[in-house]
């Protein structure tokens, strides 16, 4: 089995973002409705386990919990963890006392932004040419027809937003090894650039001052055991230009 690689970053800031101390849940939640859905590496769930109330300004509920210590069967202290309340019984019952300990869960609701899940994205816009896949236990993905996987991921760092796209292709067909950088650019083509324009608006809604720059793009070819190579400019091209 030969696998084919490419991947390519884009990375974008700006001068000043929206103050929000939550900029980055604020964002998620539009990208939610644009068909963008944020969650974690290990998601194995589908488009329909998506719930619209995990995203954006919402109902949020927090459960907290502590563990009471008993001595004689009234609380004497309460701890945090269980590996300490263990502790403490064990200690205590040593020390002759009648012990025992009792887990409390509170919880509590209020409105606000929900937390990001997560860099990859479930993806569900309309217009998507591929389907969603969970690729070898990789993330969420886009798989095509033809055996491309297309996986995307969205994070931010300090003051820069970073796309991720990596895209894959497998295969023991000699005869396709040399249509192999062409599948990997053309087959998630328009997928990859409706990801970037959708992002790239997105964010230009939150820039406070100045303007939304791509601060750098980086792309490289890969076959796995084999050397490595740098995208060409016109592979590059097709994705950033959104005709």
């Amino acid at each position: 089995m030969t696998i084919y690689e490419r991947k390519m970053t884009i990375k974008m800031s700006a001068e000043e973002w929206n103050d929000s101390k939550n900029l980055e849940e604020m964002i998620q939640g539009d990208l939610h409705w644009l068909g963008l859905s944020q969650v974690a590496s290990y998601y194995y769930g589908n488009e329909d386990n998506l719930d619209s109330t995990e995203y954006g300004f919402n109902w949020i509920e927090k459960k907290t919990s502590q563990h009471e210590i008993l001595i004689g069967g009234k609380e004497a202290f309460t701890l945090e963890y269980a590996s300490e309340a263990r502790l403490a019984v064990k200690g205590l019952i040593a020390s002759g006392y009648d012990a025992d300990s009792r887990r409390i869960i509170s919880a509590k609701s209020f409105e606000g932004w929900v937390e990001v899940h997560g860099r990859f994205f479930v993806a569900t816009f309309n217009s998507m040419e591929g389907e969603y896949s969970r690729h070898h236990g990789k993330g969420p993905a886009i798989e095509y027809e033809n055996g491309v996987t297309l996986i995307t991921q969205f994070y931010r760092s300090y003051n820069e937003f970073t796309i991720d796209f990596t895209i894959t292709f497998e295969t023991d067909d000699l005869t396709v090894k040399n249509k192999a950088e062409e599948m990997l650019v053309d087959t998630p083509l328009n997928d990859m650039r409706y990801i970037k324009r959708v992002i790239t608006k997105t964010l230009k809604d939150y820039v406070e001052e100045g303007e939304l720059e791509v601060t750098e793009i980086d792309c490289e070819s890969r076959v796995i055991s084999s050397a490595n190579y740098e995208c060409s400019q016109e592979s590059i091209g097709k994705v950033m230009d959104d005709e």
